[in-house]
C-alpha cells in the first residue's frame, strides 16, 4: 500500500474516467466526435490513433464543438 501511494504521488497526469471507466466514457467521446462531424467540421482528433484519443480525453481534455480543436 505504501509503495502504491508513493507511485501515485509521482504521477503527472491523472485520468478522469469516473467509476464506469473506459466502458462508459468511450461512447461519450465518440458521440462528441460525431456531433462535430455532423456540423461539417473535421475534429482535430479524427485521424489520431484510438490510443492517443483515449489518452487525450481520459485526462480531461475535450474538443470545441464550434472549431473541432482542443477546447477548454
Amino acid at each position: 500500500m505504501i509503495k502504491n501511494q508513493e507511485n501515485a504521488k509521482q504521477k503527472q497526469y491523472h485520468h478522469h474516467l469516473g467509476s464506469g471507466g473506459y466502458r462508459t466514457t468511450i461512447p461519450k467521446w465518440q458521440k462528441l466526435e460525431h456531433e462535430i462531424l455532423d456540423r461539417g467540421i473535421e475534429p482535430e482528433s479524427l485521424h489520431w490513433p484510438e490510443r492517443a484519443k483515449y489518452w487525450f480525453f481520459s485526462h480531461g481534455r475535450t474538443m470545441d464543438l464550434e472549431t473541432g480543436v482542443d477546447g477548454p
